[in-house]
């Protein structure tokens, strides 16, 4: 309402501004005021015609700041996603072709801002100025006006202020856009985390891969992290991680992605150090299942269970639903496969997000399956189906698994009981349980029964 009150008066005081100046431009010469008068339809005219242009212009701007922003918002908010499934140089590519539509676009709307701020008043004054003093000079000439009245028509006349405020404000907005572009330029640009030789991982048979922590030491900028830890997995073993929070489970998880480096000792994959390793070598033997799931909205769920390629196999992007126990899901769906993930990822359960973020890991049939808290934030029926597509997914594969709920990791050969970023038990359930100790602690606390697994472990 203020707006509209403010713009109505603007209007109000222009139009007698207006037409007092025509009035006086009329007391000094009603035939040099008819040649304003006529130019002043050349200059509706046009700036309507540019009006409708711009407004389309300006929509393209719009939209292309919301991409852009959208899709900056989605890569920051799922980074961990793009660095765990090696999709930098899918983004990088999207990010260039982005960055070339919004470029294309801001030259325009650039241009068109000029043209419809300034052309059309600028050709009817230049028209009319010079229609003036032609017509002016001959009315000196034959008697019939004088210099000093000519001289005050004309300078009536021009609209120079206007025109450099024009200019100006083109010029703060022009600098406000070329700022947040270097913004997100300076992002693009940020280095890679790790500096690697370019080394390729050996990756032996089809049983999974062995991983060993041999002394690691490390600490995040908040002081926990894990302490001179050491343990190994076998190729195809299934072990679970547990215990108290901030004990240094998910540390595990960051260092075999190789999200940080060890402050000392060794990761290693396969008898390898993980460290010179190239990274898309070693993250593409791995699939990453996160605590927090990350669904690309916009896209399909096939390019989602696909990611980072677009053009993954419709059999195997089937086969990998099916693995995870999503399929029946998808399949029920209108779009099925097709169907596109809203904004916000709503419409999904988090036992749908966490199956569909098997199905994408699955999907990169990983020599090493990792899943980071996948069940902490389900009810106990999405639970079970977790641990269901959790048995289908690890076939054929080492398999580490977090979990805080420790009915996710009941069946495993072995469990590591980390505290204080130290392993304080490890062992197989059973024995765990039998020895009380923190894991039969844990385990009491909640309230887990035998029927849940513990007598097929």
């Amino acid at each position: 309402e203020d707006y509209v009150v403010k713009h109505l008066m603007a209007l109000g005081s222009n139009l007698v501004v207006l037409l007092g100046t025509f009035y006086i431009l009329y007391g000094l010469h009603w035939q040099l005021t008819l040649i304003i008068v006529i130019a002043l339809p050349l200059s509706f005219v046009m700036t309507a015609r540019l009006g409708k242009v711009r407004k389309e212009s300006l929509k393209d701007w719009e939209d292309m700041q919301d991409k852009l922003y959208g899709h900056s918002h989605q890569v920051l908010d799922g980074v961990r996603t793009v660095r765990a499934f090696g999709g930098e140089r899918a983004e990088s590519g999207q990010w260039r072709k982005l960055l070339s539509d919004y470029h294309l676009i801001r030259i325009r709307r650039f241009v068109l801002m000029r043209l419809y701020s300034e052309f059309p008043a600028n050709l009817a004054e230049h028209v009319a100025t010079g229609l003036i003093f032609g017509y002016g000079a001959y009315l000196v000439v034959v008697g019939e006006f004088t210099v000093g009245a000519l001289v005050a028509f004309v300078a009536y006349v021009p609209k120079v202020y206007s025109a450099v405020e024009a200019l100006r404000e083109t010029k703060v907005d022009s600098d406000e856009i070329q700022a947040a572009v270097e913004r997100v330029e300076s992002l693009l640009s940020l280095p890679v985390e790790l500096t690697d030789d370019g080394r390729e991982l050996p990756l032996e048979g089809g049983n999974g891969v062995g991983v060993r922590f041999d002394d690691v030491t490390f600490h995040y900028s908040r002081g926990f992290g894990v302490e001179n830890l050491s343990f190994s997995v076998a190729p195809g073993e299934f072990v679970g991680i547990v215990g108290p929070s901030g004990g240094g489970k998910t540390t595990v998880v960051d260092l075999l992605m190789a999200f940080y480096s060890p402050e000392s000792g060794r990761v290693l994959v396969n008898d390898v150090d993980v460290t010179p390793l190239s990274l898309e070598s070693l993250r593409s033997c791995i699939g990453l299942v996160p605590q927090s799931i990350h669904l690309w909205a916009g896209r399909t769920l096939r390019r989602n269970i696909g990611y980072p390629n677009d053009d993954a196999d419709p059999s195997e992007i089937a086969r990998a639903a099916q693995t995870a126990g999503i399929a029946d899901f998808i399949d029920s769906q209108a779009d099925g496969y097709e169907m596109v993930v809203p904004k916000r990822e709503t419409g999904f359960s988090g036992g749908e997000r966490q199956r569909l973020a098997i199905a994408r890991a699955a999907m990169r049939q990983p020599q090493l399956l990792l899943m980071d808290e996948a069940t902490s934030a389900l009810d106990s029926i999405a639970e079970k189906e977790i641990r269901d597509s959790l048995e289908s997914a690890r076939s054929g594969r080492t398999t580490i698994v977090v979990a805080h709920r420790l009915a996710t990791v009941i069946n495993a050969d072995r469990i590591l009981v980390i505290a204080d970023g130290k392993i304080v038990e490890q062992g197989a359930p059973a024995d765990l349980l039998a020895s009380k100790n923190l894991f039969h602690s844990l385990y009491e606390a909640q309230k887990l029964t035998l029927h849940e697994g513990i007598d097929q472990a």
